[in-house]
């Protein structure tokens, strides 16, 4: 029996129009060396239904459908956990393969560097209901180099995309953390190369689509205070030790509470109960008493990052 190279990983919910566009994004694809691996956390049967006259066109592929829901990420990790393929590529059943090329291009990036810990490519996100091209995800070389120097430096932002835009070694895969909804594929990611080669492997090529609807859990995510000022400090706290002497993340801190405009400890102890960086007092401080613009220069001041954050920041 031939060895199975690439485990496409769909965990599914309900969506039976989103999710047969992504399996004949897959069954179109010229890289035929792969296995699917369907997780089905869908209350009813539809998907099930949908599964058993479905034509896999003879492709090996697994269906599971979970006892009780499981939720997102722990779905996610749920499919992971049956993939015998030597690579781990998650495909997020509303999203789909942008090419018929696509899967040989995500086998390329590991292929070809194989001291890569994980391959991406650009994604562009599509509104769903209209088709249209809402943005595209291509990171610089530049922020590419920053993460691979300090991958924390992912804390200030999502550059590599979600996890439909990666492909991950087997070997190297790092389960991700069923605490986390909003930021569960940032702090995947930072796992992955800390604790493997900080390495990451590039293709420019937009070889995946995310689709993007009003109902997704992303909508309900984006600016709920709650999820952001919690998800943020916890890995904030669970990655200390990574983040010394990196002012991007500095600036992310202040980022936030300007967003979320928060105006003391208090108000943050009402979504995170854990640790908080001492620098806390201090931005809350500077905000209070002085204008936004002075703020900004006082913390992009050298002295004051020296001070607050490249020595101790907890």
């Amino acid at each position: 029996m031939n060895e199975v190279i690439v485990s496409i990983c769909i965990p599914t919910y309900k969506n039976i129009t989103s999710f047969e566009r992504c399996l004949t994004s897959i069954l179109s694809q010229t890289y035929n060396n792969y296995e699917i691996i369907i997780t089905d956390d869908t209350p009813s049967d539809v998907v099930n239904d949908f599964v058993v006259t479905y034509d896999f066109k003879g492709k090996p592929y697994k269906y599971i459908k979970n006892k009780v829901r499981l939720g997102s990420p722990a779905n996610w990790n749920e499919a992971i956990k049956y993939a015998s393929g030597k690579y781990i590529k998650v495909l997020h059943h509303d999203d789909w393969f942008t090419y018929s090329h696509s899967l040989q291009i995500f086998v390329n990036t590991l292929e070809n560097k194989p001291e890569a810990s994980i391959g991406f490519v650009s994604s562009k996100n599509i509104n769903t209901e209209n088709g249209n091209t809402i943005n595209t995800n291509s990171p610089s070389i530049n922020i590419i180099s920053k993460i691979e120097n300090t991958p924390a430096f992912l804390i200030s932002g999502n550059f590599i995309g979600s996890p439909s835009a990666t492909i991950f070694r087997k070997q190297n895969i790092q389960y991700f953390d069923e605490k986390l909804i909003w930021l569960v594929d940032v702090e995947a990611y930072l796992n992955i190369l800390r604790i493997h080669n900080r390495l990451l492997s590039f293709d420019k090529n937009d070889a995946i689509s995310i689709g993007v609807s009003n109902s997704q859990l992303t909508r309900e995510c984006e600016n709920n205070i709650q999820i952001n000022i919690y998800e943020f400090f916890y890995i904030l706290h669970k990655y200390k030790d990574d983040i010394l002497g990196n002012k991007e993340i500095l600036n992310s801190i202040v980022r936030l509470i300007y967003s979320f405009n928060l105006e003391n400890i208090q108000e943050v102890r009402r979504y995170y109960q854990g640790p908080l960086p001492k620098c806390l007092l201090f931005i809350f401080f500077i905000k209070k008493y002085f204008h936004k613009k002075i703020a900004c220069k006082i913390f992009n001041s050298r002295m004051i990052f020296r001070t607050l954050f490249k020595q101790n920041i907890y």
